[in-house]
């Protein structure tokens, strides 16, 4: 089955930072496949910093690849927070993950220092 995370608009997900920077890998439904790193994580979200920002709204197929496993998904990429100097930072939501993805994201979420 498939797990659409339905964030609660006055009940914001905990976040979790990873120790270490981990890659993910994005698809674009009309782009150039890039990579990330994944700097805080939530069971609806998180935030990458990549070298150039993708369009917010636009469609992609995720792959976070971590110590508990790949977690793949579909998610939307939501606004650059900001430029840095090794990147842009963007958030991004998750739209599906199927229910085993769903659950290696909340076991590394648990995991995670909050």
């Amino acid at each position: 089955m498939t797990h659409f995370p339905n964030p609660q608009p006055g009940n914001r997900a905990t976040r979790a930072k990873p120790e270490s920077s981990l890659k993910v890998d994005l698809r674009p439904q009309d782009g150039q496949p890039t990579s990330a790193n994944l700097l805080e994580v939530s069971s609806t979200g998180g935030l990458l910093m990549l070298a150039e920002p993708l369009s917010e709204g636009e469609l992609v197929e995720m792959t976070i690849q971590s110590e508990w496993g790949k977690v793949h998904g579909m998610g939307e990429m939501l606004t650059v927070r900001s430029r840095q100097i090794s990147g842009h930072l963007q958030a991004f939501r998750f739209l599906a993950l199927e229910d085993k993805d769903h659950e290696r994201l909340l076991r590394a979420l648990n995991s995670l220092p909050h």
